[in-house]
């Protein structure tokens, strides 16, 4: 069944970082009009999975990252996305927006979002080119900083122009109000904690 809405994708990339699968999870009609947006939806998504009482450190925490219809679109200012969670600061729902190319370009590899679950025994970076979506080994990238982990993503993938996400050594340590880079930019108050466990 295809979307009756139109600057949605119509899927979201699903990714276990216990297992180290993913999939793919179809947006319903009823669900976009219901919560328009990515706001809307991953709230929806945080709300059906996440048991209010989930530490934000637990594997039974997910975190999302979703865009919005104009996302992806060329309409200028429309580079808004945002990450939800269990904030590990608050113990309670918590939502980030960033600005950036990364909105786009998860649109243009065909996904209206990521939700991640689980934990990963060692550090990960996941790789989401198009359809092909790989676990990739992120453990020269403990301990670095937020742009030289980007840059050293670059030269592993040998793209110079690929967008990240990523935590510095406040994430990986789950200091309660660490960020997530997004580039030169932050989804921040808290999110980067719950990337890094």
């Amino acid at each position: 069944m295809s979307l009756r809405y139109k600057g949605y994708c119509g899927k979201i990339l699903r990714v276990n970082l216990t297992s180290k699968k993913t999939s793919e999870q179809r947006l319903s009609n009823e669900l976009v009009r219901a919560y328009l947006g990515g706001n809307g939806i991953a709230a929806r998504i945080i709300y059906d999975e996440v048991s209010p009482t989930t530490d934000a450190f637990s594997p039974e925490n997910k975190l999302v990252f979703m865009t919005g219809p104009a996302n992806g679109a060329h309409i200028p200012f429309a580079s808004k996305f945002g990450a939800w969670s269990i904030s590990p600061l608050t113990g309670h729902f918590h939502d980030s927006m960033s600005s950036g190319f990364l909105a786009s370009e998860i649109k243009y590899a065909g996904y209206d979002g990521f939700i991640f679950e689980g934990h990963s025994e060692k550090p990960v970076y996941i790789w989401v080119d198009d359809d092909v979506v790989q676990f990739k080994d992120a453990s020269h990238l403990w301990g670095k900083g937020t742009h030289e982990s980007q840059e050293m993503i670059r030269e592993d993938l040998r793209d110079p122009g690929i967008s990240t996400c990523s935590i510095g050594p406040a994430g990986e340590k789950l200091v309660r109000y660490a960020s997530i880079l997004v580039g030169t930019r932050a989804l921040g108050r808290s999110l980067g904690g719950v990337m890094g466990s």
